[in-house]
């Protein structure tokens, strides 16, 4: 066991100690912690879960797909009315190769969490004024 730390020899110096204590205390509360839960992770499953590009790539994914099988059904009557073209098998292609891409942005560049002393908005400097 340790022994006890011996009582300082007069008021001022218990004042002194009493107020250096106090200060340890007060900052210790302000420091942020970092989360040992979330420590080494690039982003929470809540945050991969919402992450827009994710969400907008399934939904240009679900109307591709809509739009390609779609097109296997089309007229002769609707594909002259576009000049010849089958639209909905071009836009549904073209759909599919969104999804693609916004996935691939979502799996090459994964959201990151801030650093607990980081700037949430950018600096002022960078900040653009109204005109």
């Amino acid at each position: 066991m340790s022994e006890p730390p011996t009582p300082p020899s007069s008021s001022s110096e218990r004042d002194e100690e009493r107020e250096r204590r106090l200060a340890r205390e007060v900052a210790s509360r302000f420091e942020p912690r970092p989360d040992p839960e979330h420590l080494g992770k690039e982003a929470s499953a809540s945050s991969r879960l919402f992450d827009l590009r994710l969400m907008i790539g399934t939904l240009f994914g679900i109307y591709g797909i809509l739009l390609t099988i779609y097109s296997f059904f089309d007229s002769q009557a609707e594909i002259d009315r576009a000049a010849g073209i089958h639209l909905n098998l071009w836009l549904g292609l073209s759909m599919l190769v969104a999804c693609v891409i916004f996935f691939g942005w979502a799996r090459l560049q994964p959201q990151k969490r801030p650093e607990p002393g980081e700037p949430t908005e950018p600096p002022e400097s960078q900040a653009r004024t109204p005109e």
